[in-house]
């Protein structure tokens, strides 16, 4: 904060207050003319009228009008006009329309909506039906049932070597588990293998049940300590600067040592030589290689040729300069010598003159290059004379022209009145289902006419319907009936009249008798004999068989996040029907599978990621969390404004403290006697910007969405109330006078609901 600055806004505020004054005193002061009279005036009420006062006048302007406050001139500060119309918010279920700005209601309440949702009583849980409105967060509840109790179902499970049996008990219906008649454990059933010492390992008895996967050991004896390096593995070829050797495995034990025998002395290096001659500017010298491996050296090193210079004279033009271009004949070097100036242009006018449609112009070219330009630009003459008809334009008189121009004029039709003798109407006759035409011609091209006063429509005449077309005998799902077509004119229609009733269904064809089964009954199907109508009628039934489940299908293991189960399929009959039974388990899940490292970032926190080796569950767990990384601030402009270079999080600058030494604020910065400002300014960062004012009471919903992708909501009212904020279907609530939400951990919101309980002051400051 400048003291520059400060001085400069000072002396523009008080700049602008006299020049308000001035302009109030030139508005509403005495306006008295030379001799004396004062001007009159009309009603002050009005806008752009004057008051009728003798010692003021003053045409009202400016201010708006609110719903219970009129209009402020901002020339005299007077009231005038009409109070503004209502802004009303829609009525709710316990609300009627309400003024924004007044409080002012209108009708009454909706009154709830309500919409039931019957939850069925559980084994443990009573029934009930709950009640929503679907206007509001109204809700209640009625209809109370019983609950219905467990549906026991019994699982023996045998006893193991070190677990007890035991019948675990379910119940069908919900999650419900029991024990019962628990059985002793077996023990164990041993058996044991020896294994003898190596020169590294030491020998052991494994222990191991036959029943399950017990396992222990005993009788440890010492490894033999002796290896035997008899056992030839791979041969390493000698190098250029390497011996060669042998590697020998130990054979007295699987204890994977070697040691390396049977030496072959190194090569020595085979030596290349390749030449590079000197260039214009790069000396020359022998490089040395070796044909088995990379060892490289240099000799023999020649001095650089220098430039043998070549010239290319290339002469100026009229708008390029001359230069004689240099290069080397046996490098690529170049430059430039002896430049000299662009000639100019020698100018060519070549005239052409203006014709009816085309402009006159005077084109310019140069005698020593593709130059050209214009000048001397005169208008085209246009056309004149000649005469337009409805089928030919008019013709341009001039000898040097004579071409088409124009608009054709408008046709001359004959009418009903003319008596014209010949052809000089069309007439269509009219039929039961079309209208006749009368229409005329034009005079001069004996065109047709499309304008109504020159066609005359004739009315259509009546169908008569007197031609038999067939007759149809009904039968046991169609009416008889006689059909009749119109002889009146060829419009196709036909009218059925003579109408008799169908004849009654006959039952009494066998078309098939089909079996019972264990999903369907059996029964005879009849067809109708009284008829082509291919109905038929099943009776004569018989009831299901049951079902028997006695072919096991398949034996499904359990795990993670399955329990096992034996499926058997239905034999009664063909309804593919299947019934799980036996049922045993889940097994736990087992995260021991590293899936992958997730490193830290300024806005998520790092992790290690586990897989599940118990199943194909395809479930993770995230563990060993580390914490965010900081920001890594850059600047950006001159406007306070940072930004991450990671994340791209910006922040700026909207609230400064100015505070004393002594901790208290400094408000305004007002300064000593000498006008000089003593406060330390402290900046306050956060990441927001372009907050948007609303006064709210009850519920607001936030309409202006786009691109807001986090951000802070703030409510601040005169007594204590709760805020409710609910982003995305998710419900904050919080409770006192100065509320601030910060709601940048949601990447995006799509819908964004405010609710107050008293009148409030809400600010949404929208994200960077």
């Amino acid at each position: 904060m400048k003291k520059t600055s400060k001085l400069l806004r000072a002396f523009l505020l008080s700049l602008a207050l006299i020049v308000c004054v001035c302009m109030l005193f030139t508005a509403c002061g005495d306006d008295e003319g030379d001799d004396g009279d004062t001007t009159p005036s009309t009603d002050a009420s009005t806008p752009g009228t004057t008051d009728s006062s003798a010692d003021a006048a003053c045409t009202h302007t400016g201010g708006t009008a609110t719903c219970t406050t009129k209009a402020k001139c901002t020339a005299c500060g007077a009231e005038y006009g009409e109070l503004a119309a209502h802004d009303y918010a829609e009525a709710t279920c316990t609300a009627a329309k309400t003024c924004k700005a007044c409080k002012a209601t209108e009708g009454e309440a909706l009154g709830h909506e309500e919409v039931d949702t019957v939850v069925a009583p559980t084994c443990t849980e009573k029934g009930i039906t709950n009640v929503t409105c679907t206007r509001c967060d109204y809700t209640a509840t009625k209809d109370e049932t019983a609950a219905l109790g467990h549906e026991e179902v019994d699982t023996v499970v045998a006893p193991t070597c070190t677990e007890n049996g035991i019948t675990n008990v379910t119940c069908s219906r919900c999650d419900y588990t029991a024990t019962k008649d628990e059985t002793d454990a077996l023990g164990h059933d041993y058996k044991d293998e020896v294994i003898a010492p190596t020169c590294v390992a030491s020998g052991i008895t494994n222990v191991t049940c036959t029943r399950c996967d017990y396992t222990a050991t005993k009788d440890e004896t010492a490894a033999t300590g002796v290896h035997v390096y008899d056992v030839a593995g791979k041969v390493v070829a000698p190098t250029c600067t390497e011996a060669g050797y042998t590697v020998y495995g130990c054979s007295a034990g699987d204890c994977g040592t070697t040691e390396n025998k049977d030496a072959v002395d190194a090569l020595g290096h085979d030596y290349k030589d390749e030449v590079i001659a000197p260039t214009c500017t790069e000396n020359g010298i022998t490089n040395v290689t070796c044909s088995r491996c990379d060892y490289t050296a240099t000799k023999d090193e020649t001095a650089a040729l220098g430039h043998d210079y070549k010239d290319e004279v290339i002469a100026p033009t009229c708008t390029e300069t001359g230069i004689t271009n240099v290069t080397c004949s046996r490098c690529d070097y170049t430059g430039t010598k002896d430049v000299t100036d662009a000639l100019g242009h020698d100018y060519k006018d070549e005239v052409i003159a203006p014709t009816c449609t085309e402009t006159g112009i005077t084109n310019v070219t140069c005698s020593r290059c593709d130059y050209t330009g214009t000048k001397d630009v005169t208008d085209a003459l246009g056309h004149t004379g000649g005469t337009a008809t409805c089928i030919a334009l008019a013709v341009c008189e001039r000898t040097d022209c004579g071409a088409s121009y124009g608009e054709y004029a408008d046709h001359a039709y004959y009418t009903e009145d003319d008596g014209v003798e010949g052809e000089h109407y069309v007439t269509v006759a009219p039929t039961c289902i079309t209208t006749g035409l009368k229409t005329y011609k034009c005079v001069v091209c004996k065109e047709l006419t499309d304008k109504e006063d020159y066609i005359i429509v004739l009315d259509t005449v009546a169908h008569n319907y007197n031609v038999v077309v067939t007759t149809v005998a009904p039968t046991c799902i169609t009416k008889g009936y006689t059909t009749y077509s119109c002889s009146a004119g060829a419009c196709g229609l036909t009218e059925d009249r003579d109408e008799t009733n169908e004849i009654a269904h006959n039952y009494n064809v066998v078309v098939t008798t089909v079996a019972p089964t264990c999903i369907t009954k059996g029964y005879t199907t009849y067809s109708c004999s009284a008829g082509a109508c291919g109905l038929t009628e099943d009776r004569d039934e018989t009831n299901e068989i049951a079902h028997n489940y006695n072919v096991v299908v398949t034996t499904v293991a359990p795990t993670c996040i399955t329990k096992g189960y034996t499926t058997y399929s239905c034999s009664a009959g063909e309804c593919g029907l299947t019934e799980n039974r036996d049922e045993t388990n889940e097994i736990a899940h087992v995260y021991d599978v590293f899936v992958e490292t997730v490193n830290p970032v300024c806005d998520a926190e790092g992790y290690n990621v586990y897989g599940c080796s118990s199943g194909e569950c395809g479930k993770t767990e995230m563990r060993e969390f580390t914490r965010r990384a900081a920001h890594e601030f850059v600047d950006v402009n001159e406007f306070d404004e940072i930004v991450c270079a990671v994340c791209q999080q910006s922040y700026r600058n909207i609230n400064t403290q100015v505070s004393t030494g002594d901790g208290t604020l400094c408000l305004g910065c007002e300064g000593d006697e000498n006008g000089d400002c003593v406060c330390s300014v402290k900046v306050e960062w956060n990441g927001y910007i372009a907050p948007e004012k609303e006064f709210i009471t009850g519920e607001y919903e936030v309409t202006e969405l786009e691109g807001f992708n986090g951000g802070l909501v703030r409510l601040t009212s005169a007594e204590e109330t709760v805020l409710t904020i609910t982003v995305n279907g998710e419900e904050f609530t919080v409770i006192g006078t100065d509320l601030i939400v910060d709601l940048y951990s949601f990447e995006t919101i799509d819908s964004l609901v405010v609710s107050s309980e008293v009148e409030a002051e809400l600010i949404i400051y929208k994200a960077l």
